[in-house]
């Protein structure tokens, strides 16, 4: 028995002071998770503060992510707007690429129907020779993508074949389990063993920036059935911390602890308040300690 669960990071865009997309962290970042065999990063995703990056700088990114990674690892790269048109754009823009596939987030803002959704997903599909890989997450964009709707998609676009999954309605999830063959990553770090317990295929992790050992090893207990208990509370708290105030901000003060890069974010992000910096900082010098 093999276990083939994947770990993939969403990874942060490091700024410099000036607001600019700060490479020298960036890479630096990337050197750290390919030592640590994660499965592959996730780029300019909500982690990735995708909503403040313009067109060309994600083209940027996204070129420069492939140049850099050079297949050591995979990359999946964030694409996904509420505007069809805008997205396949972009896609067409970076198609040459040499990158593992596409995430695309269901459309936030303007809530369209069931059937909108469907055609979305299917028009953008039928655009792009690329894998895709569905990102629902009703908390952040308002709207609910159905089983119903992600079965009809799975089973008809060949190049959908994964979804991120940050719904916790775990029948809908069993529902697409059942009548797909898609690859299913929890986009929960608090919920992974749950998630896993549940048959998922693995999780796009943020607190994996700085504890994707603490992952693997939820990750492979989990699989041969050895009790980690202990490694998921830990996870847990983990995950508290992580999401103190507003991701991405935790996680970027937490790897500037570290001296991985600088917390700054875009507005309308604001960085952690004292109190908010205080109690990261006593629970990482506990951590370590």
């Amino acid at each position: 028995m093999i276990n083939e669960k994947k770990l993939y990071i969403a990874i942060i865009t490091p700024f410099l002071k000036n607001l600019k997309v700060d490479y020298k962290s960036y890479f630096k970042i990337i050197d750290k998770l390919i030592l640590d065999c994660v499965d592959g990063i996730i780029v300019s995703g909500t982690t990735g503060e995708s909503s403040t990056l313009s067109d060309n700088e994600k083209i940027e990114l996204f070129t420069k992510t492939v140049v850099y990674v050079n297949n050591k690892i995979e990359v999946w790269l964030g694409v996904g707007t509420n505007d069809t048109s805008k997205t396949i754009k972009l896609i067409g823009a970076i198609e040459n690429l040499d990158f593992t596939g596409l995430m695309i987030v269901t459309p936030y803002y303007n809530i369209p129907s069931s059937k909108g959704l469907y055609m979305h997903f299917y028009t953008i599909a039928q655009n792009t020779k690329k894998n895709i890989m569905i990102y629902n997450i009703p908390k952040r964009c308002g709207v609910h993508l159905l089983s119903s709707t992600i079965i009809q998609l799975a089973n008809s676009c060949d190049n959908i074949i994964a979804l991120k999954q940050a719904d916790n309605d775990d029948n809908e999830t069993l529902e697409i389990m059942a009548n797909t063959n898609l690859l299913i990553y929890s986009g929960d770090d608090y919920n992974l063993f749950e998630h896993l317990n549940l048959g998922m295929d693995g999780i796009v992790s943020v607190v994996g920036h700085l504890y994707s050992n603490l992952l693997r090893q939820i990750i492979f207990k989990q699989f041969y059935n050895i009790d980690c208990n202990s490694e998921n509370k830990l996870l847990k708290d983990i995950s508290v911390i992580s999401f103190l105030s507003c991701n991405p901000c935790d996680i970027k003060y937490m790897l500037s602890y570290y001296g991985y890069c600088d917390p700054y974010v875009r507005l309308p992000l604001v960085m952690l308040d004292d109190n908010q910096k205080k109690i990261i900082e006593s629970f990482l010098d506990k951590l370590d300690g």
